[in-house]
């Protein structure tokens, strides 16, 4: 049996004591998912997520440790994916991280081989493929990598988790897509799901882990030079399987996320800015969660939590409150026995949807977040010589509408939509619109420019053998028309128009030039017309 098979054996026995005893709350959706599965290699147990071919558009990569193989994906950009490409690694990879090891601007991987204590990289040629894996040596069955640049030479380097060997293996980069020799430093029991963040602020890469036999994480302090200092330990859950960095309560410390396999929660613990961490304030999710990611999964730019939870064949999504905490989790079905998420825009509508690599169904389930319909104005923004009554609609059905007309951004707070908006003056309105279950819509904007329309004169300009009384008009209700008749430009500080002007032909050409304007409107053109009497 492999240190992962083990493993998930014994997450998926304690998971059955505890699932009865932990059962998740309900809450009221604020997020949905539509949901799509795309087959992959046999028993896909990481995913991650990176721009592969260079189009702009994520692709998803996953190891399968069933088949010795990463799976690659190639996105099409509106949530679904080309068949899968296989590329072969070690013995049964376990993880798989993506990064730009040779800095030719084009994303490589990197693959954990749990069974042949190594790691395979994979220089990426650009166009979705990649070249066949170099090998590096590591400690014993290693469980789980990812990326840093632990001694500031802007190389990526490599961290390795050894499950068997108790410490983490540091490999730095040489810029080329090789890697020196690994250095080990000693972490606590089973380490698994190292992550990389700067926990005490001084610029210097640190690493977190999750120590599966110890119920805690060892932090590792960076000194800069791609060594660290010795670990020191801060208490989780029962069974800690996977870690994330966030900023959770909106300070500058970098906090921890921690999946407990065994107590079926999620611990966060907040940092302190020191490289310490406070004592852990834990939000049960599913049963036995064996992964977490990080994202603003309904669009406020406070931070939420997902888990995936082997056991009940779902994914936990938690939002959270900005402040540390979290609200009851929400749950999705994915496929069987999900090993690992990942948190990407991947029909890039704006909003973070999701993908699950299923251990147990050799698929990946991708959740595409579903939003609100951005509203629409009727008649649109423009330039009127009128004012309007603006109409805002919604496709999505039931949705709610908020607006300003101030040109602040709308929230839930704002007024909501009952009926058309009499602009009156040159408006900037600006719409959002919610519904149960959705992320918010993007805001829609609509400016409407009132500008006066060009005044007109009656009789018009022309030649005339006697005396004439011009009437200035304009069909713009409600503005005041200034004029002049020598021939100068109008402005507020010329003459109000009150009542027909005299014009006497026979004494000289006159120009006679209008403008009209309203508060809150924009100035008309200025209209001319010359009256002589021909002789």
């Amino acid at each position: 049996m492999t240190g992962s098979s083990a493993r998930v054996s014994l997450v998926v026995a304690a998971a059955l004591f505890f699932s009865s005893l932990l059962p998740v709350p309900a809450a009221a959706q604020t997020v949905s998912f539509a949901r799509k599965d795309f087959p992959v290699g046999t028993n896909p147990i990481t995913i991650a997520v990176g721009d592969f071919n260079g189009d702009g558009v994520p692709d998803l990569a996953v190891a399968d440790e069933g088949s010795n193989n990463v799976a690659v994906l190639i996105g099409n950009g509106d949530g679904s994916f080309q068949p899968a490409t296989f590329f072969p690694v070690g013995a049964n990879p376990v993880w798989v991280v993506v990064g730009d090891f040779n800095g030719d601007r084009v994303l490589d991987l990197a693959v954990a081989n749990i069974n042949s204590n190594n790691v395979s990289v994979l220089l990426g040629r650009g166009d979705g493929t990649f070249q066949p894996g170099q090998v590096f040596p590591v400690g014993s069955l290693p469980t789980s990598l990812t990326t840093g640049d632990f001694n500031g030479d802007g190389k990526l380097d490599l961290v390795v988790a050894n499950w068997n060997s108790y410490d983490i293996s540091v490999l730095l980069g040489n810029g080329n897509g090789t890697f020196q020799p690994a250095r080990s430093f000693a972490s606590g029991v089973n380490p698994i799901s190292p992550v990389v963040g700067d926990f005490n602020g001084d610029g210097i890469a640190d690493v977190a882990v999750a120590n599966y036999g110890n119920n805690n994480v060892s932090v590792f302090i960076g000194n800069g030079d791609g060594s660290f200092r010795p670990a020191v330990s801060f208490p989780t859950g029962t069974l800690p399987s996977a870690v994330a960095v966030g900023h959770f309560n909106g300070d500058a410390a970098q906090d921890l996320a921690v999946t407990n396999a065994m107590s079926n929660d999620v611990s966060v613990l907040r940092g302190n800015g020191d490289g310490t961490f406070q004592l852990p304030q834990n939000f049960p999710v599913g049963s036995a969660p064996l992964a977490v990611a990080v994202g603003s999964l309904n669009s406020d730019a406070i931070q939420d939590l997902v888990a995936a939870n082997f056991s009940a064949n779902t994914v936990s999504v938690l939002l959270g409150n900005g402040d540390g905490t979290f609200q009851a989790a929400q749950t999705f079905t994915v496929g069987t026995n999900p090993e690992s998420v990942a948190v990407g825009d991947f029909n890039r509508d704006g909003v973070p949807d999701l993908a699950v690599a299923n251990f147990g169904s050799n698929t990946v389930t991708v959740l595409l977040a579903l939003r609100v319909a951005t509203p629409a104005f009727s008649p649109p923004g423009g330039t009127y010589d009128r004012p309007q009554s603006v109409a805002i609609s919604d496709a999505t059905p039931g949705a709610t509408i908020y607006y300003t007309t101030d040109g602040s951004t709308p929230t839930t707070a704002s007024t909501v939509y009952t009926g058309p908006i009499a602009v009156t003056r040159t408006t900037t309105i600006k719409a959002m619109a919610t519904a149960n279950g959705m992320v918010s819509s993007s805001v829609a904007t609509a400016v409407y420019t009132l500008r006066a329309a060009t005044p007109t004169f009656n009789p018009p300009g022309g030649t005339y053998l006697v005396p004439q009384y011009v009437s200035i008009s304009d069909a713009s209700p409600g503005v005041t028309i200034y004029y002049t008749t020598d021939g100068s430009t109008p402005t507020t500080a010329s003459t109000v128009y009150t009542s027909p002007i005299l014009v006497v032909t026979t004494l000289g050409p006159t120009t006679i030039k209008a403008m009209a304007v309203a508060p809150g409107w924009s100035q008309s053109a200025v209209a001319s017309a010359t009256y002589t009497s021909g002789l």
